[in-house]
């Protein structure tokens, strides 16, 4: 009877722990933004003037998409950008939401931040690639590819990973 209830309280130990570092640790990817006076999951953004309210759980995971190589740069509008190309599983779950829900907000969390938010725009045909722009001499979108170049190095090394070898 001792064992059985020592038992039980670790695993009720270990739950609380666990749901405490995952709402500390987010997921990094994209959350859908909630309009909710009360907010159970509220995540400041990289300049930490704003905050979102969030799902509690990731709606497109890192694994469903991958950051495309390089910062680009656009003389014309004086932007610079990073590209993120959906999993076929990610670009559908994206174009579902666009489709089913056009005016909802997704926003993609890294590091615990809101590193950018996307809305639909009327009528727009959801695309493979999202792209995160900032000004010219933004050093979020320095950031921002910099963190995504680590989780991109650590996903690899997941993938690669063979228990047996």
């Amino acid at each position: 009877m001792f064992r059985y209830t020592l038992v039980i309280n670790l695993v009720l130990l270990c739950c609380i722990i666990h749901t405490i570092c995952d709402a500390q640790n987010m997921s990094q990817g994209f959350y859908i933004v909630l309009n909710q006076k009360k907010c159970t999951n509220n995540v400041p953004s990289l300049n930490k003037k704003e905050h979102w309210c969030l799902s509690e759980r990731v709606f497109i995971g890192v694994d469903e998409f991958e950051v495309l190589p390089g910062i680009h740069y656009d003389s014309v509008y004086l932007e610079k950008f990073i590209a993120l190309k959906l999993t076929p599983t990610g670009f559908n779950k994206w174009k579902t939401i666009i489709i089913s829900l056009p005016d909802t907000k997704l926003a993609l969390v890294i590091a615990n931040k809101v590193a950018g938010t996307f809305s639909n725009n009327y009528g727009e045909e959801p695309h493979i690639i999202v792209p995160l722009r900032g000004s010219f001499n933004s050093k979020e979108i320095d950031w921002i590819y910099e963190q995504l170049q680590k989780e991109s190095v650590t996903k690899e090394k997941r993938n690669n990973t063979r228990p047996f070898d």
